[in-house]
């Protein structure tokens, strides 16, 4: 994936839905009422928010962005193929640290534009290490 940052959908993965429940809509309404322009290095706290806003209940959850994965599926999100993706809105990524960066890793959400954490990204990437690492990471759908 080269940017994530397009709208449009492939059929293979814009179809593809999980059965989280979450209201897509108040989550992103959340998450881009309390973004700034330059990240808070709070990326797990905010998107946790949000998703709260949106109806996902956490009794307990992960401490970092990168152990968001495991959590988003068992409150009923599905992992995308990355495989020709198209970011989606609602699409939640989890990304792995890379060496030298945070090892907390990076955890963001699509809105339908562009992709919000903390603060508003120019991509997926959230900034200039993990464009030029490009460690792995995992989409996630509601």
């Amino acid at each position: 994936m080269d940017d994530s940052s397009s709208s449009s959908s492939s059929s293979s993965s814009s179809s593809l839905k999980g059965n989280s429940g979450l209201d897509i809509d108040k989550s992103i309404k959340k998450l881009q009422a309390s973004a700034v322009e330059r990240s808070k290095h709070r990326c797990a706290f905010y998107v946790r928010n949000a998703l709260l806003a949106g109806g996902i209940s956490f009794a307990e959850h992960p401490r970092d962005a990168k152990d968001y994965g495991s959590y988003l599926i068992d409150k009923g999100f599905v992992e995308v193929p990355l495989k020709s993706y198209m970011a989606v809105k609602g699409d939640i990524a989890v990304i792995q640290p890379y060496k030298g960066g945070s090892s907390a890793g990076h955890i963001t959400m699509f809105d339908g534009k562009v992709w919000v954490s903390d603060f508003w990204q120019t991509d997926m990437w959230s900034g200039p290490g993990y464009r030029q690492h490009k460690p792995s990471y995992k989409i996630y759908r509601p």
